[in-house]
């Protein structure tokens, strides 16, 4: 069964291959990941809708998708999302005062700061040592 259509609960131009989230405001809408924290993040943008309405296509667990990196990052690297959405290694959190709480992929390349990379989407885990 093909994914549902997503689409942009508003300019998404500048978050091709960011993280993305359910919006509140209406079914399969999708926002950018603004407070990694708060929200939950479940899939990986990949391409740059520039108005609401628009189709997002998302890359969801599963699936390998490019990804911005938002730190330096090593093959293999489980990966959470920063708060602007790029990917960053998973600290295995014991505090959830961190921005990057889920694991959300899988490193498939090296890549530094604002490189982009190819992943592994995961289905989102909560990273903890508790």
């Amino acid at each position: 069964m093909p994914a549902p259509a997503f689409v942009a609960s508003g300019s998404l131009s500048t978050n091709q291959f960011r993280g993305v989230r359910m919006s509140e405001s209406a079914s399969f809408e999708v926002s950018a990941v603004s407070n990694a924290n708060a929200q939950k993040p479940f899939g990986i943008q990949q391409n740059d809708p520039d108005a609401a309405g628009k189709a997002v296509e998302v890359a969801l667990p599963g699936e390998v998708a490019k990804a911005e990196c938002g730190d330096t990052i090593d093959e293999g690297d489980y990966l959470g999302f920063d708060n602007s959405g790029r990917v960053i290694p998973a600290p295995y959190e014991t505090s959830p005062s961190s921005a990057d709480l889920y694991i959300n992929a899988l490193a498939l390349e090296v890549g530094a700061t604002s490189n982009i990379i190819f992943v592994l989407v995961l289905t989102p885990v909560k990273a903890s040592t508790e």
